[in-house]
């Protein structure tokens, strides 16, 4: 009997303690299942507030292509009419098209949300690899378009406007915003033309830029590209997410 009696308080202390252990790992696995429960609400909304950055990046974007494609023609019609003639010659020129050549328009694409996710580390709370990688991919593509961008606007200042001087640019200049946003107005100001002297110059500095504009347009397509698929993505995340809810 003493022999017995002996082990029961050890047995108990054992369940005792083997409880208290218990109660703390389950109250434990509650906080941090709560906290689970917070970084993925957190998540979920930087989901949807870079999902709407990028759903109006996705018109702006067509709008630029649209424009660049335009500015492509017209610089294209503008080096046709100077290849074609011989070096020394005078050529007329549309207004539209020397408009054209002395656009330098840039994308500028919703970026403040995404910049601060970044800056602040919280764009490590999305776990996607899939979104990670295209936010990724993206950002690469726009570095790459800036700097094409920049480069329409030295050889325009280097090339282009030297080979310019004779050219009556005022009424030009006047126009080329309106012009370049499809005011029909303007065009129908910048339907006149201009006198220029064809040169190998001049036919080079088109041809530079009408590259520059090429680039661009293959990046704004690569962009636009990446930016369906990351809507795609974030759709499909945050659908499977209201559908287990």
């Amino acid at each position: 009997m003493p022999e017995t009696s002996s082990r029961i308080p050890v047995r108990r202390l054992v369940v005792e303690a083997v409880t208290i252990v218990a109660s703390i790992l389950l109250a434990l696995g509650i906080e941090a299942g709560w906290d689970g429960h917070q970084e993925r609400q957190a998540e979920l909304q930087l989901l949807e507030i870079i999902r709407g950055g990028f759903t109006s990046n996705q018109t702006t974007i067509r709008d630029q292509l649209d424009l660049q494609d335009r500015l492509g023609s017209a610089i294209h019609q503008f080096l046709s009419i100077v290849a074609a003639a011989d070096p020394g010659s005078t050529v007329s020129v549309p207004d539209s098209s020397v408009a054209a050549a002395l656009a330098s328009p840039s994308y500028d694409p919703i970026t403040t949300t995404l910049d601060a996710a970044m800056s602040s580390g919280q764009l490590d709370l999305i776990r996607s690899s899939d979104v990670r990688r295209a936010v990724a991919d993206w950002r690469n593509v726009l570095v790459d378009l800036r700097e094409n961008e920049l480069g329409v606007r030295e050889g325009l200042n280097a090339l282009l406007l030297p080979q310019l001087g004779d050219v009556r640019l005022t009424r030009i200049y006047e126009n080329l915003v309106a012009w370049a946003g499809g005011d029909s107005d303007a065009r129908a100001r910048l339907a006149g033309s201009q006198r220029l002297r064809a040169a190998t110059e001049l036919e080079n500095a088109l041809a530079t830029q009408l590259f520059s504009v090429g680039f661009i347009v293959r990046d704004l397509r690569a962009l636009l590209e990446i930016q369906t698929t990351l809507l795609r993505v974030i759709d499909d995340e945050l659908s499977s997410t209201a559908g287990s809810s």
